[in-house]
This record gives structure tokens, sequence and C-alpha cells, in this order.
């Protein structure tokens, strides 16, 4: 097993994490030439996982398990993926869809390194999963509102580039899908949709 990951900045990023959580280490000299001045904003997130877990491991152990729920949790926001789209009338995906999303995982971003760039996505894809949800009912299900309320506040920590996307998608997602047959039954009625920070008034087709 290789000690680490071989990717393009993750050195650099493990490297920082590990003078913040030994800076007061007299073993080392840290603090003779570093300060620390990590803050909650983006790009902290990474940081922040990192030296949570090295309470209890090594930096160098954290550090994989961080990158790890990214895995984790793009599988997980996937699942929910499929299973809207499995529901949707007409348009059914296989249950062995979402296993075509792994090899995808591996992207340039990953070979990079881009560690807080990828710990966004999974965010990302539960919003748009519980956005789909959300269009295809007439209120938000149970949980829902503090669920993507979270997801929004994990991407405030990590990248603000897909913040931006998860924005722009929470103003156009909850329109109403105009294949869903109560769209049809029920004319021009509006539907009040909730998504995260934002709330949008979708019109049926």
């Amino acid at each position: 097993m290789q000690r680490f990951l071989p990717l393009q900045d993750y050195p650099e990023h493990l490297f920082y994490a590990d003078v913040l959580a030994r800076l007061s280490d007299p073993a080392t000299a840290y603090s003779r030439y570093y300060e620390a001045d990590l803050r909650v904003g983006p790009y902290s997130a990474f940081y922040w996982l990192v030296l949570a877990l090295a309470k209890v491991m090594s930096v160098e152990a954290a550090g994989k398990a961080v990158m790890s729920l990214y895995f984790v949790g793009a599988g997980l926001s996937v699942a929910g993926l499929d299973r809207l789209m499995s529901r949707r009338p007409g348009r059914p995906s296989p249950p062995w869809a979402s296993l075509l999303v792994f090899p995808l995982l591996f992207n340039q971003e990953w070979y990079l390194g881009f560690t807080n760039y990828l710990l966004s996505l999974p965010p990302l894809l539960w919003i748009l999963a519980e956005a789909g949800e959300v269009a295809r009912r007439d209120r938000p299900p149970a949980g829902s509102p503090l669920r993507q309320t979270l997801a929004y506040l994990l991407l405030s920590l990590t990248h603000p580039f897909t913040l931006l996307v998860a924005a722009g998608a929470g103003l156009i997602l909850p329109l109403r899908d105009p294949n869903d047959p109560r769209a049809r039954r029920d004319g021009h009625r509006g539907q009040e949709c909730y998504n995260g920070p934002f709330t949008r008034r979708g019109i049926a087709a």
C-alpha cells in the first residue's frame, strides 16, 4: 500500500494539515516558521476534517480517511439520484445504472489533488437529488429543508464554484416536471418548493 496518495496537490494539503495539527509540538520546528490562521470558510473543510480525525489517528491516516469520504458521499448521493430517476414515469433507470458513475470519480480533479473541490461534489449531488424530489411533491418531504441547508453549509466550507452551481440549480430545479401527471392535471397552478435557502414558485406546464 502506498504511503501517500498519488495526487498532485494532495501532499501539499496534507503538509498544511500536519503543520496545523503539530504546530505546538516541540518535536517539530513548525512554530519557528509558521502561524496558524485557519478560518471557517471556503477551502477549509479538508483541514478541519483532518484536524478532527488527527486526534485519534495519524495525520496521514486522517488524510486518507477524509479523501475516502469523497467516494462514500458521492456514492450515496448518486444512489439518491438513481432512486429519483427510477420513479419518473416512463423513464425508469436500471438499479445498476449508478455503478456507471464510479469510473467518473477518478477524474482530472482527483489526480490533480483538488481536495476541497472533490469534497464539494457529494453535497452538490445531494442537493440535486433533494431538489428533484421536492419538485415531484406538493410539499417538501420531511427533513428535506434541514438536509439541504446542511449540504449548503458544507459547500460553503469546500469550494465556491460548486456553491454557485448549487445556488443556480436551486433557482431552476424546483420547477415542476411537465411529465408529472399532477402537473398536467393541475394546469398552471403554482407550486411552492423549498430548495436550501432558496424558495421559488414553480409553474406547471
